[in-house]
C-alpha cells in the first residue's frame, strides 16, 4: 500500500497568473492532440492507460454487452463522437476527402459555466481556518477535445482531452481557500477517454485502455453499476452519466446470438473523487489520510458479465471483485487513522420490460465483504434493489421514478456512530421530469432525489433549462435546492445551505 497525504492549509497564498494557468494546459492539449506527429511514442508503444471521460461510445458496434447508457443518460463524449461510426454516402465521402483526411476526426467543445450560492455559509478547519462560501462559488472556462481514429479494418481509437480553469477563486481571493480546494476546483488538465478497440474474430472484440462500463438498468441510482468510480466534487449539478470517471482496462466480449459475455480485468486503482477539506460540500474540520493499493498486480480488480436482448425486454448478470468506493477508517495506534477502501464482492441482476409508453427497471445486488471501523475485523453483506418505472407516453415528455433499498445484514447499533455513520435500510426515491418544447429547441429538466421513507434523511432538487441559441451553441440555466434532514448522508451534512443558481453556455464543433 501507498500513502497518500494531502497537502496542507494555506495561509497566505500568492496568487498565480491565472492567464498563463489557463492557457498551458490547453495548449499542451491541442499539441498532443493536433499535432502532425501525434503522439509521444511511450504512449502509442502500447494500449493506452490514460485518462478519464463520462461517456463509453462503442466505436465496434456489438461491443456494449448491456453496458451503454441508458437512454436520458447522453454525455459530453456522446455528442462528441456522433456521427463518426456512420459510413457516409459517396457524395459526403467525396466532399470531406477534400478538406480532412478519412481515418481521423476532431471534436470538441468549448464551455463556460458558473454557479451562485445565494444561501451562503461558511466553513472551518481544526485550524480555525475559514472560508465563507456565499456568493460566486464558480467562473469556470474548460476545452475538451476529442480525437477518434480508424486504424484500419475493425480497429478504432478514441483519445479524449480536457482542461479547465476556475477564474472564481482568483476573483473572490485565493488566500481564502484551502491548499485542498485549489488544488481539487481550480484548475485541471488530463487526457481522459484513451482506448483502441476491434475485432479478433467474427464475435469477439477487445478493448484496451481508459474506459467507461455502465452495468445496471437504473439511469439514477447506482447497483450493479460499481466499475467506474464518480466525481462528486459537486453533488447534484450533473446527471449520472457524466460522473463517471474512467478505469484502464482489458475488456474482451464474444456475441453468440441475442447473448454477450464480457470479461473485464481492471488494472488501474482509482476512486471517488469527492469534496476535500475546505470545501462547501465538505462537513468536516479534518481530514484523514487515505491508503490507495497499489495498481495492476494482486491489486487486479475483475468483472464479469452476461446479457441477452431480447423482443421487449433483456436481462443481464453481473459479476466483479473489486475494491469499494467507499473507504472505512481503520486505527493506526495512538489515536491516529487512515482511510482504507476493503476488496469485495458483488453478484447482481438487471432486467427491463418494455410494455408500451411505460418502461419496467429492476435491479438488484449483494455485496460481501464490507467493513466498518465500528465493526473491527468483521466483514458484512449487503443487499441492494432498485424498482424503476418510465413513461414516454406524453409527447416529446419523459417521467420516470426509481426507488431503492440498501439493506445491511447483521446490523450492529454501533456502526450508527461516528465515523460509520450506518443505518439497518437506506431508502432513495428519484424522480425525473424531462420535456422538449419548441420543436426541441428548449429542453426542461426536473431531478428530485429524496433519501429516507419520507424524505426524513435529507433531499436534493434540480430544476433545469436548456436552449439551442444557435447551431451547436447551447445556453443551460437552473437552480439546485439541498435539505440536509436528520440522517448522517455525507454529501447532504454540509449542504444545507449550498442552495445555489447556475448556468452553461456551451459550444460544439
Amino acid at each position: 500500500m501507498k500513502l497518500k497525504p494531502r497537502a496542507g492549509l494555506v495561509e497566505n497564498p500568492n496568487p498565480a497568473p491565472m492567464t498563463m494557468r489557463f492557457l498551458a494546459p490547453l495548449i499542451l492539449l491541442v499539441l498532443l492532440l493536433a499535432a502532425p506527429g501525434g503522439l509521444p511514442d511511450a504512449w502509442a508503444a502500447g494500449p493506452p492507460l490514460l485518462a478519464q471521460a463520462e461517456s463509453d461510445d462503442d466505436l465496434a458496434s456489438g461491443f456494449d454487452d448491456g453496458e451503454e447508457q441508458n437512454e436520458g443518460q447522453k454525455s459530453d463524449d456522446d455528442d462528441l463522437s456522433s456521427g463518426f461510426e456512420d459510413e457516409p454516402g459517396v457524395k459526403d465521402a467525396e466532399a470531406k476527402t477534400a478538406t480532412e483526411p478519412s481515418f481521423w476526426q476532431v471534436n470538441g467543445f468549448l464551455r463556460l459555466d458558473g454557479s451562485y450560492n445565494y444561501a451562503g455559509h461558511s466553513t472551518t478547519t481544526a485550524e480555525d481556518f475559514k472560508t465563507d462560501h456565499h456568493g460566486l462559488s464558480k467562473l469556470r472556462a474548460a476545452l475538451r477535445l476529442e480525437l477518434s481514429l480508424k486504424l484500419g479494418g475493425s480497429w478504432k481509437s478514441k483519445i479524449t482531452g480536457q482542461a479547465f480553469h476556475d477564474f472564481a477563486y482568483g476573483l473572490n481571493g485565493r488566500e481564502q481557500y484551502t491548499a485542498q480546494v485549489l488544488e481539487s476546483r481550480e484548475q485541471e488538465a488530463e487526457l481522459r477517454e484513451a482506448f483502441v478497440e476491434g475485432s479478433l474474430t467474427e464475435n469477439v472484440d477487445l478493448k484496451l485502455g481508459r474506459q467507461i462500463v455502465v452495468w445496471g438498468k437504473s439511469d439514477n441510482i447506482r447497483i450493479t453499476d460499481i466499475l467506474n468510480p464518480l466525481d462528486f466534487r459537486e453533488p447534484g449539478l450533473t446527471d449520472l452519466a457524466d460522473l463517471r470517471l474512467p478505469l484502464t482496462m482489458s475488456r474482451l466480449g464474444v456475441f453468440f446470438g441475442p447473448w454477450t459475455v464480457s470479461a473485464i480485468a481492471i488494472h488501474e486503482i482509482r476512486f471517488d473523487k469527492a469534496p476535500v477539506l475546505g470545501s462547501d460540500f465538505y462537513p468536516l474540520k479534518t481530514e484523514t489520510a487515505e491508503a490507495i493499493p497499489d495498481d495492476g498486480g494482486e491489486n487486479t480488480e475483475y468483472a464479469f458479465s452476461l446479457s441477452g436482448e431480447f423482443s421487449g425486454w433483456d436481462l443481464a448478470y453481473y459479476r466483479a471483485r473489486v475494491f469499494d468506493d467507499a473507504a472505512y477508517f481503520a486505527s493506526l495506534g495512538g489515536g491516529a487513522f487512515e482511510r482504507r477502501h476493503a476488496r469485495i464482492s458483488m453478484n447482481g441482476l438487471g432486467v427491463n420490460v418494455a410494455l408500451g409508453n411505460w418502461l419496467l427497471k429492476l435491479e438488484g445486488a449483494r455485496f460481501t465483504g464490507l467493513r466498518f471501523f465500528q465493526g473491527g475485523a468483521r466483514r458484512f453483506t449487503r443487499y441492494d434493489g432498485v424498482l424503476g418505472l418510465e413513461y414516454s407516453g406524453i409527447g416529446d415528455t419523459t417521467l420516470s421514478l426509481e426507488a431503492a433499498n440498501r439493506h445491511l445484514a447483521g446490523f450492529d447499533k454501533a456502526l450508527e456512530a461516528s465515523p460509520d455513520g450506518q443505518a439497518e435500510n437506506v431508502n432513495q426515491y428519484v424522480f425525473t421530469y424531462r420535456g422538449s418544447f419548441l420543436r426541441e429547441k428548449l429542453d426542461l429538466v426536473a431531478v428530485l432525489i429524496y433519501f429516507g421513507r419520507k424524505a426524513e434523511q435529507g433531499s436534493l432538487q434540480r430544476y433545469s433549462a436548456t436552449y439551442e441559441l444557435a447551431e451547436a451553441l447551447d445556453l443551460t440555466g437552473g437552480v439546485v435546492l439541498y435539505t440536509r434532514g436528520d440522517g448522517e448522508n455525507f454529501l447532504l451534512a454540509a449542504a444545507k445551505d449550498n442552495d445555489r443558481v447556475f448556468f452553461d453556455l456551451k459550444w460544439s464543433f
